[in-house]
């Protein structure tokens, strides 16, 4: 049994090791307030998932945005489900980008403040022409996040405001709105799985010994 569990455990720490630091994703929920109903309703939800630690995707070129990546994004609203996957060959877009507010660079008074932007795009009903497209854009200021680690972004429901374009099913809808909440969701660390996999490997030890 215990060499059982020490080739467990060494092939959890090899799995450990090889996973690439792209391989730590973080999610939020989000809502917002429509400023005109859509289908009926102005309210809407939904979530985005993106890589927590994208040191291979951090720019340090002239672009305002020093974090480019592709994002996960599901959206609630007006009865419609709508997802912006990076698996789904029908998403056009769903990037995030994280960087100095161009709003700032222009006017650069204050504190200097950084923009976060997750932008989204799908086909929908192929292969008639129709789709959906999403956008969220926060601002916070640069001091209180560290792009190389983005579980730090904070995100401000107060300055945070989405777009929203629907054109599918005989439907249109052009519209903007505000984000009213911006709430992590727990993923573990890989390393939790590994805390986990050796506690419940000690367990089933104590148990065989036990028994």
């Amino acid at each position: 049994m215990r060499s059982h569990l020490a080739l467990a455990v060494t092939f959890a720490l090899l799995l450990l090791a090889a996973s690439p630091a792209a391989a730590s994703p973080i999610s939020y929920s989000f809502t917002g307030t429509l400023n005109n109903p859509f289908n009926g309703s102005r309210e809407f939800r939904g979530t985005v998932t993106f890589n927590s630690k994208p040191t291979e995707y951090i720019s340090t070129g002239n672009t305002w945005a020093r974090v480019s990546q592709y994002a996960d994004m599901t959206l609630n609203a007006g009865g419609h489900t709508i997802e912006m996957l990076s698996q789904d060959p029908r998403s056009a877009m769903h990037n995030m980008y994280v960087g100095v507010s161009p709003t700032w660079l222009s006017d650069p008074t204050g504190p200097r403040q950084d923009e976060i932007m997750f932008l989204g795009s799908v086909a929908l009903n192929l292969p008639a022409l129709g789709g959906a497209n999403f956008a969220i854009m926060s601002y916070t200021p640069s001091s209180s996040q560290d792009l190389a680690d983005l579980r730090t972004l904070n995100f401000e429901p107060g300055t945070s405001t989405a777009t929203l374009r629907y054109d599918a099913d005989g439907q249109f809808y052009n519209g903007t709105g505000t984000i009213t909440s911006f709430t992590p969701i727990a993923t573990p660390e890989p390393s939790t799985w590994l805390v986990a996999l050796i506690a419940g490997g000690a367990a089933a030890l104590r148990l065989r010994r036990s028994a």
